[in-house]
């Protein structure tokens, strides 16, 4: 017992050197400080979950190719010309909300842009309304990012067209992450796989992994038809969002319906996550951006 204590002290001052070395805000180390010394063994534990910043040790690096190289070089230069605009390439709508451009193209490397239509979908009936209406026109290509997926009767009808359009002759990819669809069954995804849909989990609940990867998850709604129209927004994939909960009662949430230039930033953020868990990078060419 004695032995016990005295590596686990060991262990404790080693994070609390940790927490004085790498510099998070002062009142973020006393939370862990308390936490490691007031809750024994839990305490270390949750700051292996949630209190690492794994910016700083990412799990991907997106393949450096010529193309990307090139795009990258633009966003620079794109960000560098939004104080100057000596050129006026730079139109007005944007520099109205320069500080709020500058910092979304800081943190996402994706260009703003102009001449889109958005339509609020104000709750989960209009959602999938507009979804499926989108998808039964889609001829090319159709992708699907989930956090939460449940099976129901609105997986039931996703599955049901999805497999209508890859017997078309559509390409269709579905990315669901591992922890936010933890109850899809392996049955639901084969019967997916089977019909030819590419199915992929984001970061699978690997027993090696899960300590590292459970608070690192991916929470985006993505659905895109051809590049010409995306969705996004607040509302996953579960009755509880158009039938309501039987616990909490009507289950109120917004997504977006999205056209134009827009959709073309839309399709990178699904593929840079769809080269991450399948290991493939053939989304991110040319072939998937439209020019609008």
């Amino acid at each position: 017992m004695t032995i016990a204590l005295v590596f686990y002290f060991l262990f404790a001052f080693a994070l609390v050197g940790r927490l004085l070395l790498y510099g998070i805000r002062p009142t973020k180390t006393l939370a862990w400080l308390l936490a490691i010394f007031t809750i024994p063994v839990a305490g270390m534990l949750f700051y292996f979950i949630l209190g690492r910043n794994r910016r700083k040790n990412k799990f991907y690096k997106l393949k450096k190719t010529e193309a990307i190289s090139e795009y990258y070089s633009k966003v620079e230069a794109y960000y560098s010309a939004m104080d100057s605009n000596k050129t006026g390439v730079i139109p007005d709508t944007i520099l109205e909300h320069k500080k709020l451009a500058k910092l979304i193209i800081k943190g996402s490397k994706l260009l703003p842009s102009t001449g889109n239509e958005l339509k609020p979908l104000k709750n989960g009936t209009a959602t999938f309304k507009a979804i499926f209406e989108a998808i039964e026109k889609g001829t090319k290509f159709i992708h699907i990012q989930y956090y939460i997926f449940e099976e129901g009767d609105l997986a039931e009808t996703f599955k049901a067209l999805l497999i209508k359009k890859v017997n078309e002759g559509v390409e269709v990819r579905f990315l669901y992450d591992a922890l936010g669809s933890r109850t899809l069954s392996n049955k639901f995804i084969q019967s997916l796989k089977t019909e030819g849909i590419e199915v992929y989990a984001f970061l699978p609940m690997r027993l090696g992994r899960l300590l590292s990867s459970i608070n690192y998850r991916n929470h985006r709604k993505i659905v895109i038809v051809d590049g010409i129209v995306g969705f996004t927004g607040g509302i996953n994939v579960a009755d509880k969002y158009v039938k309501g909960d039987p616990i909490l009662g009507t289950w109120y949430d917004m997504h977006l319906q999205l056209k134009g230039n827009v959709v073309n930033s839309l399709q990178s953020v699904f593929a840079v996550d769809w080269s991450f868990a399948s290991g493939t990078d053939h989304l991110l060419n040319g072939d998937y951006f439209l020019k609008h």
